[in-house]
């Protein structure tokens, strides 16, 4: 009888270290990669959010504009604001009201910003975003910043002319 040959397997090769140190290299800039286009891709089907710093560049709608354009009055007769040529001024007619808040502002779609003046008597150097719907003689506003309690507090109780 013919001996039987004793097969080994050959040790499996021992990669290099430095072999070692590219193939995790390699794996984790793929996985950057990847992580990078799913993050983007998120941030992209989010909503837009515009900052205030950016609505001061947004072209104003005109029409919108038209439409605001004149004297409301507050729903709760404590105040009137007035929208004339990208300006604006809210009175507080009443004894007690104090003095009017100025300055300009702009329209986005259905978004309102205001400006107010730094010489403002009230809330100077303040800004506002607020969203908005109307018809001819009423005007809805829907809060979305504004550090200003005086105005805000009018501003929510809608308008009519």
């Amino acid at each position: 009888m013919a001996k039987k040959k004793n097969y080994k397997q050959p040790p499996p090769r021992k990669q290099s270290r430095l072999g070692e140190f590219i193939t995790w290299i390699i794996i984790i800039i793929v996985v950057a990669v990847i992580g990078y286009f799913i993050y983007d891709r998120r941030l992209s089907d989010a909503p837009k959010v515009e900052k205030e710093t950016e609505a001061k560049s947004t072209k104003p709608i005109s029409g919108q504009i038209r439409l605001l354009n004149g004297t409301w009055d507050n729903n709760s007769g404590r105040s009137t604001i007035t929208f004339t040529n990208n300006q604006y001024s809210m009175d507080f007619p009443s004894v007690e009201g104090g003095q009017s808040l100025t300055g300009a502002f702009q329209v986005s779609n259905d978004t309102i910003f205001l400006y107010t003046d730094s010489q403002s008597n009230l809330c100077a150097g303040t800004n506002a975003t607020y969203v908005f719907s109307h018809d001819k003689k009423k005007l809805n506003t829907k809060l979305v910043n504004d550090n200003c309690l005086k105005r805000s507090t009018q501003m929510q109780e809608g308008w009519h002319k």
